[in-house]
């Protein structure tokens, strides 16, 4: 669990400094879904990368599916814990205004594409306006707990994924 838990920090610092790139250079880019994608990629490959790093350290290069899967595990939870302390203090401390900004970039964002799609005007204000009500509520406290327990649950499932790519059984076990 030690080597878990230090990738775990590792991957979790490697996006708080990516975040505060982004932060510096265009906050706005938050709500970018191409942003979020290309972080759960990097998360993906770095918990990959680390578990076949502890494979080739553990016994003789062998690890079962329940190992594999548990450090994945717990490095998702670890990088998740410290990501979601850093949002709480970026939205809640750093820059309280920042939600608004986001909220206002999703709704822009959200129109463009529904009216690239030719969605009818009233469909548009429609969901314009549910975006407007729920979205803020996504960067309050309430709203990023919630968001990390989902976060959990997409953890427990992209585990399975990644423990079954990082196992390697000994040769007897086939």
């Amino acid at each position: 669990m030690k080597h878990a838990i230090k990738s775990g920090v590792y991957v979790g610092l490697m996006l708080i400094i990516i975040n505060i790139m982004i932060y510096i250079i265009d906050a706005a880019s938050f709500a970018k879904w191409w942003v979020g994608i290309s972080l759960i990629i990097l998360v993906f490959v770095l918990v990959i990368y680390f578990g076949l790093q502890y494979r080739k350290e553990a016994d003789g290069g062998y690890l079962s599916f329940k190992e594999a899967y548990l450090h994945g595990l717990v490095t998702f939870l670890i990088a998740g814990i410290l990501g979601a302390i850093y949002n709480l203090i970026l939205f809640n401390i750093i820059d309280p205004n920042l939600s608004s900004l986001l909220t206002d970039a999703i709704v822009d964002q959200s129109y463009a594409m529904m009216k690239n799609f030719g969605a009818p005007e009233e469909q548009i204000d429609k969901a314009i306006a549910q975006i407007k009500e729920d979205t803020p509520a996504r960067f309050t406290l309430v709203g990023q707990l919630k968001g990390f327990g989902w976060n959990i649950v997409g953890a427990l499932v992209i585990s399975l994924i990644t423990g079954a790519i990082v196992k390697k059984k000994k040769p007897e076990e086939i």
